[in-house]
């Protein structure tokens, strides 16, 4: 626009309406750059949390996993001493029985010493 016919009035309110305009448009492209910044930001951080959320999820896995292989090393060292035991116990069982069986022996051996004697005292009579 040619301001040349105009008055300083005039000039100074199309001056003012001018700024304001590149003011507004300038604050406009401001506003714009900014909320795409922000949603670039946003969306990074949420991929931020994602990943974190992830790794959590993750860790909290690999503690379980711990856990079960600890519960079940308890329960397989459990079960072997059981079976230990129960091999202790038959062991024991087994030798009572001999040890039965050997203390019948000597009784038999000790009953026929003792009639071997009694025979030999009665031959030394003769």
């Amino acid at each position: 626009m040619n301001v040349d016919g105009l008055s300083t009035e005039q000039r100074l309110d199309y001056g003012i309406k001018a700024l304001t305009t590149t003011g507004a448009i300038f604050a406009g492209i401001a506003l714009i750059i900014n909320a795409f910044y922000g949603t670039k930001r946003a969306e990074a951080m949420h991929k931020t949390a994602e990943a974190a959320q992830d790794r959590q999820i993750s860790e909290r896995f690999a503690k379980a996993i711990e856990q079960l292989r600890l519960e079940s090393s308890s329960f397989t060292l459990l079960t072997s001493t059981l079976s230990l035991l129960t091999s202790t116990l038959s062991l024991l069982t087994s030798t009572s029985s001999l040890l039965t069986s050997t203390s019948s022996l000597l009784t038999s051996t000790s009953s026929l010493l003792t009639s071997t004697l009694s025979l030999l005292t009665s031959t030394l009579s003769l």
